[in-house]
């Protein structure tokens, strides 16, 4: 029996006809990569009871008032390992706030000479694998952040390349601490990294034709076009000239940032003082008029209406609520133009 081989060529012919575009955003949609919502039974931190490398017995109850962090990672893996350090670092930032950070082990053993090996402030706790059953708990390398209740906060992988960012913004968010975003690269930080603290307005954006407006570009064959990506990518309205040669995976989308500004001057708050969007009629036509981007002829919204279209992607509307007024004119709404205007 002759085996089965895959004919590459179909897969060349596929990509030359729908566009090498198409088949990565087909590949690469994807949700948030960490996880803010878990089961009503989910074990709380009072429920937990860990042993450390003396076999000293530690009562989760013990950690409630703080945040803390539980890191499963194999000690046998030195990709895992080079991590540690990095995670500590980023506790260090909390020292004022207090986070209690314990590691354990994804294999089931080994935590004992990573204790010795890596003498970090740390709990080093021995009794992983009935913790990993209860957390549910099945990757190489996995952290739980539990808030000050004791009620699960996050659960954070590292494979994508923001798991760094992701991680602080989640333990900022969790023990109400602001942090400097302005060092970012371009200012632009994608619509992933805002959802780390901004869920339900995530999720509503999620279900709007914004989130899928580089999709029209693909489907349409016009990703080559310039003009087209200052409508239907972020960061680029405004600008002289691109910022970059390929617009970043996160900004192929019509995201937050596109209408709330740069999200690395944005400090993170648990609540504003000032309101950090533009949903004037003023800011929304840079986009829906039929002169924009040469779509006159082919504009599908001949007579499209502001209050209307208002509705649809304002947050807070999905379940029939009235969405926020326009924004008057502030120092942070006209932060917008001279941000996206380099």
């Amino acid at each position: 029996m002759k085996s089965f081989k895959f004919p590459w060529i179909v897969l060349f012919i596929i990509i030359a006809v729908v566009g090498l575009d198409a088949v990565y955003s087909a590949i690469e949609r994807r949700p948030l990569p960490f996880q803010t919502q878990f089961p009503d039974d989910f074990p709380t931190l009072d429920a937990l009871q860990f042993v450390d490398t003396r076999q000293k017995r530690i009562k989760g109850e013990e950690f409630l008032g703080q945040a803390v962090l539980i890191v499963f990672f194999d000690p046998g893996c030195s990709k895992c390992t080079v991590k540690l350090p990095t995670i500590d670092k980023i506790r260090q930032t909390f020292a004022e706030e207090g986070l209690t950070v314990i590691g354990m082990s994804s294999s089931g053993g080994g935590i004992s000479s990573i204790a010795s090996q890596y003498p970090l402030p740390w709990i080093w706790a021995t009794n992983s694998p009935g913790l990993k059953h209860k957390l549910h708990s099945g990757k190489t390398f996995e952290l739980f952040l539990f808030d000050r209740s004791g009620k699960i906060a996050y659960r954070f992988g590292t494979d994508h390349r923001n798991w760094k960012l992701h991680l602080e913004l989640g333990i900022g968010a969790v023990v109400e601490r602001a942090l400097d975003l302005s060092d970012l690269p371009n200012d632009f930080v994608g619509s992933q990294v805002c959802g780390v603290c901004h869920q339900e307005e995530y999720k509503q954006w999620e279900q709007t034709a914004h989130a899928g407006g580089y999709d029209t570009l693909v489907q349409s064959r016009n990703t080559n076009r310039p003009e087209c990506h200052s409508c239907h990518v972020t960061g680029e309205m405004g600008r002289k000239s691109r910022p970059w040669s390929q617009t970043p995976k996160e900004l192929q989308e019509i995201g937050c940032e596109e209408c709330h500004g740069p999200g690395g001057p944005h400090r993170t708050k648990p609540f504003a003082e000032a309101s950090l969007y533009s949903t004037r009629e003023e800011s929304c036509k840079r986009c829906h008029n039929p002169e924009t981007a040469g779509c006159v002829g082919s504009w599908p919204e001949p007579k499209w209406d502001y209050s209307a279209a208002l509705k649809k992607v304002a947050h807070g509307t999905a379940h029939g609520a009235t969405p926020s007024p326009a924004a008057p004119p502030s120092s942070a709404t006209q932060s917008v133009p001279s941000a996206t205007g380099n």
